[in-house]
């Protein structure tokens, strides 16, 4: 509709529809033929990456997709944590990867749990300090929270910070008496996997990003800036901090060999 209206598409593309915003005729009628794929709607059932680089003209600048993956409804320019977390989606836009989207008070985060950032630094919406640590745990600790398995609408409140209740789950049902550093390296060993397993396939830290909008353009009525560079320094630190290369985010042989994947070494030699 972006792209109608600024005259990048036409009547002529769309079928004769007059994909105005607000033309919620036009808009179910699409759909309709995004669902049986007819006419202009067999373009748009693509999804809107690939039907940019079908269309052209300049409709590649309007595309909200992180690794060919449409957005989700969430203010990346706003909440850093929400744009550093998204870039490096192994498999695009996906908030139940890090869930919850939304930071808990931190004066209500008891003392006595351990945590490996600054709650009161990393919880900060537009500020770069300790969001790599922060956006590591959270990956960490949900991959491991959803393979026990678990609906991730349970990680809410202290539940997504303490994790000694779904370590007591672990240990209970495995008979496996898993320490809490232990239990958190699971986590961390999938997260590494998935990563070897983009990087095979040709993914990079140039995939790492956030689309051009969030990069370029500010929301002028609500004072919020763009990203800019800010996104590179959390993405320097996120690497840093996983073991990965900073310029390719690949992870590096040592790191997985710390977490005894060393077949996976194998594969990636030749890559690095």
């Amino acid at each position: 509709m972006e792209c109608y209206e600024k005259g990048i598409i036409t009547k002529e593309d769309t079928d004769g529809l007059d994909l105005k915003f607000g033309n919620e005729d036009a808009l179910v009628e699409m759909v309709e033929r995004i669902a049986w794929r007819q006419g202009f709607g067999n373009t748009l059932a693509k999804g809107a990456y690939e039907a940019a680089k079908i269309i052209g003209r300049g409709s590649e600048r309007y595309v909200l997709a992180i690794k060919g993956q449409e957005l989700e409804v969430m203010p990346q320019r706003g909440v850093y944590t929400f744009a550093l977390s998204l870039a490096v989606s192994e498999n695009g836009p996906d908030h139940t990867r890090w869930y919850p989207p939304y930071p808990p008070n931190p004066k209500v985060i008891p003392t006595d749990i351990p945590l490996p950032f600054d709650p009161y630094k990393a919880f900060k919406t537009r500020d770069v300090d300790d969001k790599g640590r922060l956006v590591k745990w959270l990956y960490d600790s949900r991959a491991v929270i959803e393979s026990l398995p678990s609906c991730v609408f349970l990680v809410r409140g202290i539940l997504g910070i303490d994790m000694s209740l779904w370590l007591h789950i672990y240990n209970a049902t495995t008979g496996i008496n898993c320490t809490p550093d232990e239990f958190l390296r699971i986590g961390e060993r999938i997260v590494n996997l998935e990563r070897a397993f983009n990087v095979r396939e040709g993914f990079r830290r140039k995939d790492d990003v956030c689309p051009r909008r969030m990069m370029e353009e500010p929301i002028i009525d609500r004072h919020i800036p763009p990203l800019g560079k800010n996104l590179d320094l959390m993405l320097n630190d996120y690497y840093t901090i996983r073991g990965w290369d900073v310029k390719t985010s690949i992870p590096k042989e040592a790191k997985l060999q710390e977490l005894d994947l060393n077949f996976v070494n194998n594969d990636l030699k030749d890559l690095r």
